[in-house]
């Protein structure tokens, strides 16, 4: 027993500083890892709890159709504007589907 106390004692005591260093630089990369875990799942979680807010929201909102219709029309004008100036209009393309989408499930 006291020969492997011994054996790791004279392992560590060689490596000097760097095993230490290697250690702390992996037990902080580990550290950020489940940060960024901890925050993607807050995230998914934030993103769940509002779009059943929305759904609780619509239900109660007898315009919310012809509102989502109107907003996905406006981003559609939008769009063609983005892209008579020469820029990207998917993200507003985009924001216009989602509209379109949300009308016509409320619709139901």
């Amino acid at each position: 027993m006291n020969g492997i106390l011994l054996s790791l004692l004279l392992v560590f005591s060689f490596s000097g500083t760097g095993g230490a260093a290697d250690l702390a630089k992996a037990a902080a990369e580990k550290t950020d890892e489940t940060a960024r875990t901890i925050e993607q799942a807050e995230d998914e979680n934030r993103k769940k709890t509002q779009q059943v807010n929305d759904l609780k929201l619509r239900e109660h909102e007898s315009l919310f159709p012809e509102q989502a219709k109107s907003l996905a029309k406006g981003y559609r004008e939008t769009a063609k504007m983005i892209m008579e100036q020469g820029d990207d209009p998917k993200p507003v393309l985009d924001a216009a589907a989602y509209f379109e989408k949300q009308s016509r499930r409320s619709e139901r």
